[in-house]
């Protein structure tokens, strides 16, 4: 976090900024490629998704209401953090992360109460990769928030990595959004 206060000096953007976009450019070609693979998958595919299986909706509108208080949070912790309220600050960052959290323990629920497994077939497969590796990165996003928190002590070093941290959760959010399309609502 304490490079995330260094800048450029062309651009005064702070150099773990231009780091998050890279890192955020890199993982869309990532999850570019399992929307690709899926789409590929399910072209070939006589019956998509297979016989048997059917999604609820309940657990995914409520992850993706969840996801979208994420984005609202963590914009506030940033506005609270550049009017240098830093107690604000770390009580939207806390209810970001209560919220991230809340986000993966439902979608555990959901890929325990799913009538198939990633073997069960190759749907089963892009559902929990798909769906598991953003719960990657939104685990990844809560060690980033907790990385804030610490930095918060600095406030001149923690205006960076907000800003890259709130990069990183719009990133989640848009992730979220093609995954509900394409798993949930396009069965």
């Amino acid at each position: 976090m304490a490079q995330a206060a260094v800048t450029s000096a062309s651009s005064k953007t702070p150099v773990g900024v231009f780091g998050m976009v890279l890192f955020i450019a890199s993982e869309m070609m990532f999850f570019g490629g399992l929307f690709a693979g899926y789409f590929m998958i399910r072209s070939s595919a006589s019956r998509w998704p297979p016989d048997g299986i059917r999604l609820d909706l309940v657990e995914p509108t409520v992850l993706t209401a969840v996801i979208t208080l994420t984005t609202v949070t963590i914009y506030l912790a940033r506005r609270a953090l550049k009017m240098q309220s830093i107690g604000a600050m770390r009580s939207w960052v806390w209810t970001t992360f209560a919220l991230g959290a809340a986000f993966l323990a439902i979608e555990y629920h959901e890929w325990a109460n799913t009538d198939f497994k990633i073997s069960t077939n190759a749907y089963g497969s892009l559902f929990y990769t798909m769906t598991g590796f953003h719960g990657l990165h939104v685990l990844i996003g809560l060690a980033l928030l907790l990385g804030l928190l610490a930095a918060a002590r600095h406030p001149g070093q923690a205006r960076g990595g907000a800003e890259a941290i709130a990069y990183y959760w719009h990133f989640l959010y848009v992730v979220w959004l093609g995954l509900y399309g394409v798993i949930y609502l396009l069965q």
